[in-house]
C-alpha cells in the first residue's frame, strides 16, 4: 500500500474539529429516507461525494458544471484533489466506526 492510499482512521474529537460550522455538520442531523431505512442527509451527500471526487481524480468530470469548492466548502476540506478525496474517505471511515 503506497502512502497516498493509506486512510488514516480520526478520533471523534478530530472528526467533530474538522467538521465544525460546516453546512455538513448541520445536515448530519436531519434523517433522509433510503430505500427501506434511513440515514442522515450528510451522510448520504459525504457518500455521494467520494463517489464524485474517485471519478475527478481520475480525469472525469460528473457533468459539465461540476466544481470541487462546493464540495471544500461543504465538508470544510483543504488541499488538492487527492487530499480532498483521503479526507472524505477519513470522515466516512469515522461516521462508519462511531455511527453518526
Amino acid at each position: 500500500m503506497t502512502e497516498e492510499n493509506k486512510i488514516k482512521l480520526i478520533t471523534t474529537k478530530e472528526f467533530l474539529k474538522r467538521i465544525k460550522g460546516t453546512q455538513f455538520l448541520i445536515d448530519l442531523q436531519i434523517p433522509l429516507k433510503v430505500n427501506d431505512g434511513t440515514m442522515s442527509r450528510g451522510t448520504w451527500n459525504l457518500i455521494t461525494s467520494k463517489r464524485d471526487l474517485s471519478l475527478y481524480c481520475k480525469g472525469i468530470k460528473i457533468h459539465g458544471r461540476w466544481q470541487i469548492t462546493p464540495v471544500k466548502k461543504y465538508f470544510g476540506l483543504k488541499g488538492k484533489k487527492e487530499s480532498c478525496l483521503t479526507q472524505i474517505e477519513e470522515l466516512l471511515n469515522c461516521i462508519e466506526k462511531n455511527d453518526f
